[in-house]
């Protein structure tokens, strides 16, 4: 294993015990202008505020992330662990979500990709950021991608 490959491993177990709170909260003090960006790789952060499945409680989470078109293209990745995120289980039960991006907010509705369309932008995520690699290899579970679609497109 390359001295790449074991960092790039270092970082997505790291990643699992991120203070995302901190992020959150710096990213929105910020603008956006800071924990935007994530380490390694080419993607984008964005903030999604889904609706709990059992609480209703509105929860945020900082999420990589890949821009098409108007849309935003995510993983549900939860750092390679065999659970799948809680922000993914909530969009299941309650598809519409909100998405910061910098200091701008916008309706969203959430779609799996599935197929060869999910095959393909599993693809561009990996070659965007090389630790879902990593994440990947670490659970035994099909990593879900999900299309979150601006309210403003048809």
């Amino acid at each position: 294993m390359s001295n790449a490959d074991k960092r790039m491993e270092l970082a997505a177990k790291f990643s699992r015990f991120a203070p995302y709170r901190l992020n959150i909260l710096i990213y929105r003090l910020t603008g956006g202008r800071l924990f935007n960006k994530t380490p390694g790789g080419n993607l984008k952060i964005l903030l999604l505020t889904t609706t709990g499945r059992k609480s209703g409680i509105q929860r945020t989470h900082p999420v990589m992330y890949y821009p098409n078109g108007r849309d935003f293209i995510v993983a549900a990745t939860n750092s390679g662990n065999d659970k799948l995120p809680l922000w993914y289980l909530n969009l299941k039960t309650s598809p519409n979500a909100v998405v910061e991006v910098g200091s701008l907010k916008t309706t969203v509705s959430a779609r799996e990709a599935s197929g060869e369309e999910r095959a393909s932008l599993w693809n561009i995520l990996r070659e965007e950021q090389p630790v879902f690699k990593v994440y990947e290899k670490l659970t035994e579970r099909t990593i879900p991608v999900v299309i979150l679609h601006t309210a403003e497109n048809p």
